[in-house]
């Protein structure tokens, strides 16, 4: 009955509408909340990061290995980089997900502010694709202050037109933290591992502060291993590539860079003290002659 209610069957192709009026009916608007037409539906966020849930169709009607929610959006405000999620479950308790998170297009991420424009949540069951979907689930994922408006919202069963990346094959966890966040930390480490590796290679030359840049490497090989495993951790929970892989990189490279310069400190230390217990033989020597 609530599939009745939210869409009339057509055939293949074809959109069908989503009235918001009702899928309100229905009860199947979960977050939001709808203008006094009931043709746009609004969503606000303070700070920090929030995933809330939009609105479900139940037994979306699929027939075919493609299709999508499509639909207009506007926004004001969103400071940092986020997006519009369809999840979709499947039997099994197997969810894979679309997000608009590419640079440009019905799939562009949502930040800053703009006036209507379209969007897109394509997915691609594959070639082989024979499960349908138990239901789909629509998000507005926020990292940051901001105010999202949705309308004109349709359901297409058959080519959507917008490609999703392939088969979307890994279930979508709520992000640890915003990209932005990850940049930020990123930044910090390689502006403190390079101010640190600089004021290093100075007190290395001039022979000073052996305890200093030997405790400061091993502490950035130790924090380089642990951003490695965080990073590790993060690609094996699915979380977005530009989250896990600055902290990958920049654990990789403190794992790499730090022992190479304990290794060639510590020799270099060493040299200096056998130069400097032969210029005292030498000096003890001329001193007894």
């Amino acid at each position: 009955m609530i599939l009745l209610i939210l869409i009339l069957l057509m055939p293949s192709g074809v959109s069908r509408e989503l009235h918001f009026e009702r899928m309100e009916s229905a009860k199947l608007i979960t977050g939001g909340r709808l203008d006094a037409a009931k043709k746009v539906l609004s969503v606000k966020n303070g700070e920090g990061i929030r995933t809330i849930p939009l609105f479900s169709i139940k037994n979306p009607p699929v027939t075919t290995r493609l299709y999508q929610i499509r639909g207009k959006v506007k926004y004001k405000d969103v400071r940092k980089a986020s997006y519009l999620e369809m999840m979709n479950f499947f039997p099994g308790n197997r969810r894979y997900f679309t997000r608009t998170m590419a640079g440009r297009g019905p799939l562009q991420e949502i930040k800053g502010s703009s006036g209507w424009r379209e969007f897109s949540l394509p997915f691609d069951l594959g070639p082989q694709g024979t499960m349908r979907p138990d239901s789909l689930t629509v998000s507005m994922v926020f990292f940051s202050k901001g105010a999202v408006w949705l309308k004109d919202l349709e359901f297409i069963d058959g080519d959507p037109g917008v490609r999703a990346p392939g088969t979307l094959s890994r279930p979508g966890p709520k992000p640890w933290w915003s990209p932005g966040a990850t940049s930020i930390i990123g930044a910090l480490w390689g502006s403190l591992f390079g101010l640190f590796g600089v004021a290093s290679a100075v007190l290395i030359q001039k022979g000073r502060g052996k305890r200093f840049v030997l405790l400061t490497m091993v502490a950035a090989a130790l924090l380089g291993l642990i951003a490695t495993i965080v990073g590790v951790i993060a690609y094996y929970k699915d979380q977005p590539y530009d989250l896990y892989f600055p902290i990958l990189l920049v654990g990789v490279l403190s794992m790499f860079l730090a022992p190479f310069i304990f290794t060639y400190a510590k020799q270099h230390y060493t040299e200096l003290e056998l130069r400097k217990m032969k210029a005292q033989d030498l000096a003890s020597l001329k001193k007894h002659d």
